[in-house]
């Protein structure tokens, strides 16, 4: 199949739906498949593809906007329109509704080709953050659902989002798709030693203090003030701590101000944006509890990272990434409130046995490989083909 994976972000800006169109077409494409990523990016991501050997990359360029970087308008040049005109798609895959799934959604218009658009995103509290208007944004929101109600499937990657996607108005049907991570399983001795790498890059010295990891955008919509407030807790406690936060983002400013302002200093590192994933393995594996409770995010590929570490980590109770997750089995699940967050950290640390339980758990259920979802998408693709083939012989043979 000639195979079309749309959408704006894209390594090196890192996201987890530019992972998912990263795996996507670079699985695909090993499995024997013709398989392009058209996507968004600034004017250095030409440079990035060439250094890392992007193949099948076809970039438009995004200007960021301050409200929403380092996302922005994507302007769809001629020259792209052209590039992308003479590839034979068999089916094109948007992974947002916005610019870059207009132009999937326009190319599989004219071919005649199936469409499929994942809902990655929680874009309604994008927009709403962006606009400061609900009114506005549940307008934008209802005029996105049309992209939705014209593909021929639509995907979601939990069945949180699917149910998200609902209440954003979706009446038709939604197949789930899980997204997975590229991290493999270590034995006991590789983890050892990518975790002593881990804390002398972190500075936390014989690791006798519990390593708690962040890794992520930093931007208040993924619940991380919760974070923060907690650690006051923790600290006020007189519980000593280690806490990392590893991504970059709009709101690193305001958060360094609460850290400073609280007397956090000391027990809380920001280390800015990892794309090295050997050293990014190293924070994992150094780490005793992930802390992740987004309400924004609708699968989260880092907890199937942490997973592979087998590295518990703690959610907040009605978030799409806590679907599937039992408290103390594979996963610990708080109220979204401080007190209680913070009690759940200290009776995980305090229980070690009860730590790698569900470490172990966590990394039996939640575990997933790109070469499994692979696998799982060419099968959707190749019967969407040949269904469209078999429609257009049928109205071909009336």
């Amino acid at each position: 199949m000639v195979i079309g994976e749309f959408n704006e972000s894209y390594p090196p800006l890192m996201d987890g739906v530019g992972q998912v169109v990263e795996h996507y077409t670079h699985d695909l494409d090993a499995m024997g498949h013709e398989a392009y990523a058209v996507v968004a990016g600034d004017a250095d991501a030409p440079r990035y593809d060439e250094s890392v050997g992007e193949k099948n990359t076809i970039r438009t360029r995004m200007y960021a906007l301050p409200v929403v970087k380092p996302y922005g308008i994507v302007h769809v040049s001629r020259k792209v329109r052209k590039e992308v005109g003479k590839i034979p798609f068999d089916i094109v895959h948007a992974h947002s509704p916005f610019y870059m799934g207009s132009f999937a959604e326009k190319i599989a218009r004219k071919r005649n080709i199936p469409l499929v658009s994942t809902f990655h995103s929680q874009f309604k509290d994008d927009i709403r953050g962006a606009v400061h208007s609900r009114l506005i944004a549940n307008i934008a929101v209802k005029f996105l659902m049309r992209h939705y109600r014209k593909a021929d499937e639509v995907w979601a990657p939990s069945l949180g989002s699917a149910r998200v996607l609902r209440e954003y108005g979706y009446k038709g049907e939604v197949f789930v798709v899980e997204n997975a991570c590229d991290m493999p399983l270590l034995d006991e001795k590789e983890k050892r030693m990518l975790a002593d790498e881990g804390l002398s890059l972190i500075g936390a010295g014989d690791g006798n203090i519990p390593i708690l990891l962040y890794v992520g955008q930093l931007k208040v919509e993924k619940n991380i003030m919760l974070i923060l407030k907690s650690l006051k807790v923790l600290r006020d406690s007189g519980f000593h701590f280690l806490m990392v936060f590893v991504g970059s983002g709009p709101d690193r400013g305001h958060m360094d101000s609460y850290v400073e302002r609280h007397g956090l200093s000391d027990c809380v590192r920001f280390v800015g944006k990892i794309t090295d994933r050997e050293v990014l393995k190293s924070y994992y594996a150094a780490a005793s509890l992930f802390l992740f409770p987004s309400f924004y995010d609708t699968f989260g590929i880092v907890k199937v990272e942490a997973a592979a570490f087998s590295v518990p980590v703690v959610f907040v109770s009605g978030s799409c990434i806590s679907e599937g997750i039992a408290d103390g089995v594979n996963g610990f699940v708080a109220e979204n409130d401080p007190e209680a967050y913070a009690g759940k950290i200290i009776s995980a640390l305090a229980d070690e046995e009860l730590l790698e339980k569900v470490g172990l758990g966590a990394r039996n259920t939640l575990y997933r490989t790109w070469d499994m979802v692979a696998t799982e998408v060419e099968a959707r693709y190749k019967a969407l083909v040949e269904k469209s083939k078999l429609k257009k012989g049928e109205l071909c043979n009336g």
